[in-house]
């Protein structure tokens, strides 16, 4: 009877520890879930603060480029553009266009000292005559509309043969902007630039240079930057390379008037293929 209560006892002893095992290790899991819930909900809390003052922060006003250059951005629209990146634009590709030496661009360094003359480019215009533009002056028409470029280019070779004469050679010319306007805007994403130039011609063998008025009335529009060819014939990369280079900006000269002349809308190349008012006289 001894041997027997004591059997009982110990397994009642065992039992109650046995139990107050379990009730301690849900009591610690219980405590551990809580101090993880509380870890979660701090973070949580940093989390959103840190957010916040991101939200709030300035967006970064200097951007470093690849060369090391550091340049200023700022955010806006697809079609919006500053009025001096859109008098940069227009000054530097009509100084391009209407300036030229009667050599090639130089391509290697023998080309510095030893320049090749330019023999430009064949340019039909609608009368049968073959006449040229400076080859500069034709690299330089991407920065022009689709619908644009030919007609331009067609009365800038009738100007061209009338300056340096039929051998492209006979003068040097360079566009002198004196006053270049604010940009007015016609609409979205298009804009009417005033400029006031002389072209000035110095011609081979006179030391005294003339100068011609160009003031007009440019007008410019957004675009998309075209991309560059990786593939496809040596030809075909390289004009691909030439009107990505043109429109790199993001822009392009649909028209070019006289002064407080009709402004003029840009329309779509695709579907209107055929060519604006005269360029230039």
């Amino acid at each position: 009877m001894e041997s027997n209560k004591d059997a009982r006892a110990f397994i009642n002893n065992a039992r109650n520890k046995s139990q107050i095992s379990k009730t301690d290790s849900l009591g610690f899991l219980l405590l551990l879930s809580v101090a993880l819930s509380g870890i979660s909900v701090i973070g949580v809390i940093a989390l959103f603060f840190s957010y916040n003052g991101l939200a709030n922060k300035p967006m970064p006003a200097l951007v470093q480029l690849a060369s090391g250059k550091t340049i200023k951005v700022a955010t806006m629209n697809d079609n919006d553009r500053t009025p001096q990146v859109i008098k940069d634009f227009v000054s530097l590709t009509m100084t391009r266009m209407i300036s030229w030496s009667g050599s090639l661009p130089p391509e290697t360094p023998e080309d510095l000292t030893n320049p090749k003359p330019d023999p430009g480019v064949p340019v039909p215009s609608k009368d049968g005559q073959n006449l040229k533009v400076p080859t500069v002056a034709w690299r330089n028409s991407f920065s022009l509309s689709n619908d644009f470029q030919n007609p331009f280019l067609q009365e800038l070779a009738k100007m061209a043969t009338k300056i340096m004469g039929q051998g492209q050679a006979q003068a040097a010319t360079r566009l002198e902007l004196l006053n270049i306007g604010d940009p007015i805007q016609i609409q979205a994403g298009a804009w009417r630039v005033p400029i006031i130039a002389n072209i000035t011609i110095l011609r081979r063998g006179q030391s005294l240079p003339e100068r011609l008025t160009f003031n007009k009335d440019v007008m410019v529009h957004t675009i998309p930057v075209p991309p560059i060819l990786e593939n496809g014939t040596p030809g075909e990369r390289s004009l691909s390379q030439l009107i990505a280079e043109g429109k790199s900006a993001g822009m392009e000269i649909y028209a070019i008037t006289e002064p407080k002349g009709d402004e003029i809308v840009p329309v779509d190349p695709v579907q209107v293929p055929t060519a604006p008012p005269t360029p230039i006289q």
